[in-house]
């Protein structure tokens, strides 16, 4: 026996009231509203972290290309530009622009132009510095020890 299509029998056609997609389309907004401040919180929280990350290995590399080296080696940080290089060893990096950054570094270690160096001697040892990323809401630092030169990340 052949079964009667449903539209026929309610007598109207296949589809969709205006109601139930209104209704739907609300539910559609209400999910969006909640989701999208975490998805932004996440994305500047991945920024902060892949910046300190980058920070935390150029400082490495600097300190590994002394020591190898046999010379000292700078990093060097434009806070007003905020980007850091190491002459020889890493090119310019920028950071994003919802990151600002600042250092305490040893006292003469400010180049012309408000650019701040931490210098890294051929046995490892190192100037000395404090750099923290912040991104308005949360911040991470990266300290050099200045005996060993190494770079601990604090989040």
């Amino acid at each position: 026996m052949k079964h009667p299509d449903l539209a026929s029998a309610a007598g109207g056609t296949a589809g969709f009231t205006l109601i139930e997609l209104l209704t739907g389309l609300a539910i559609l907004s209400a999910i969006a509203l909640v989701t999208l401040p975490l998805s932004r919180t996440a994305l500047r929280t991945r920024a902060l972290d892949a910046a300190t990350s980058d920070l935390a290995s150029a400082v490495r590399m600097t300190r590994a290309s002394a020591v190898r080296e046999g010379r000292e080696r700078e990093l060097e940080i434009d806070l007003d530009a905020g980007t850091y290089w190491s002459q020889g060893v890493l090119g310019k990096q920028q950071l994003a622009s919802s990151l600002s950054i600042r250092v305490t570094a040893a006292a003469g270690e400010t180049a012309p132009g408000g650019v701040q160096r931490i210098r890294f001697l051929p046995g490892g040892e190192a100037s000395g510095a404090q750099i923290m990323l912040s991104d308005g809401k949360r911040a991470a630092t990266v300290r050099i020890d200045w005996l060993t030169g190494a770079a601990h990340v604090s989040r």
